[in-house]
This record gives C-alpha cells, structure tokens and sequence, in this order.
C-alpha cells in the first residue's frame, strides 16, 4: 500500500519541527509522519513551507488535497468530475492538470483568494510546475 510521508527535518529547520508539533523537545532526529492515513491511494506529493498537496483517488477518480502540517487540516481542493493529477504549490497558488472538459487543462487555485482559473486550455496540457508567480507544463499538440 502506498502512503505519503513526511520526513523531519529535512523538510524544514529543527526548531520549526518542534515548533509545529513533529519532533518533542527532546528528540531532535529524523521522524515519519503520516500526511494521509485514508486507505485510497495517494501520490504525487509536493511541498512548499508547511503545505503539501497531493492527486487522491478516494473517490474514484484522481482529486487534489492539501494538508496544512501547521494546523494538521487536510483540505479537498478540487473534486471535479474527470481527473485531477499532478499538483504542484508555491506559496498560495496551487497548480495541477485537469481533465474534466474531455482533455487536459491547466487550473490553479489560490488558497488565500479562494479562486479558481484555468491557466490553460487543451489540446493537452500536462505536468505542469509552479514557483512564485511563473507556471510552466509540457504541451502535446495533436
């Protein structure tokens, strides 16, 4: 079965370990955490800061989520019908491919706006990645 980890501190600074509740004050090693525990599959995680987001098939069909390690909240982010694949985040913008329109789009939600967009539209646009303000993807012309 596969399940998505976290690894502290690799992902960030011992004192912000401790801070957020993952390694106790007197334990400062490497530990794993488990970001999701539903029995679906989950895969493809990214991070940035203490945001992971991840494509979740617990409803069928791939969906993307995110859990705030800070809060410990997992949060559906888009639920659509079709495919929701390979998420990417950077700071409060994150970005996968969607293909609920028959073919592959790419969407981005901001987390602080609550809004919802489609960077690109089809033929199929894939994979795409995401930092600061700038989103790139592979295009497949037909």
């Amino acid at each position: 079965m596969r399940r998505l980890t976290v690894i502290v501190p690799l992902i960030c600074s011992v004192a912000a370990a401790l801070v957020a509740g993952f390694l106790p004050p007197a334990q400062a090693a490497v530990k794993e955490r488990a970001v999701c525990v539903n029995a679906a599959i989950q895969e493809r995680p990214a991070i940035d800061g203490y945001r992971i987001v991840w494509q979740d098939k617990r409803s069928g069909n791939y969906d993307i989520y995110m859990k705030d390690l800070l809060t410990g909240l997992e949060t559906p982010i888009c639920t659509a019908l079709g495919d929701q694949m390979y998420p990417d985040i950077s700071g409060d913008i994150i970005v996968w491919q969607d293909h609920r329109s028959g073919h592959w789009d790419i969407y981005t939600y901001d987390l602080r706006s609550a809004t919802l967009s489609v960077v690109l539209s089809g033929p199929d646009v894939i994979h795409p990645a995401i930092w600061g303000g700038i989103v790139v993807c592979e295009l497949h012309d037909q």
